[in-house]
């Protein structure tokens, strides 16, 4: 007879597999995978792994004020 415990099956674990990237940075000196749920910046169509990325792809440098 099946256990009737509602845990003794338990939820699938989610580290099993591996999640499969949907995208990648489009700096060309970064392109890490971007995965399903991950904060990202976009600049047009074009996605970024972060606003580092962002800002080094459209040519921004930082500078201090006078």
């Amino acid at each position: 007879m099946p256990s009737l415990d509602r845990f003794a099956q338990g939820l699938p674990d989610p580290q099993e597999h591996q999640p499969e990237p949907i995208s990648e940075c489009e700096n060309l000196e970064c392109s890490k995978p971007i995965y399903a749920g991950q904060k990202i910046w976009k600049h047009g169509a074009d996605h970024y792994c972060s606003l580092r990325c962002l800002a080094e792809s459209i040519g921004a440098s930082d500078v201090t004020a006078l």
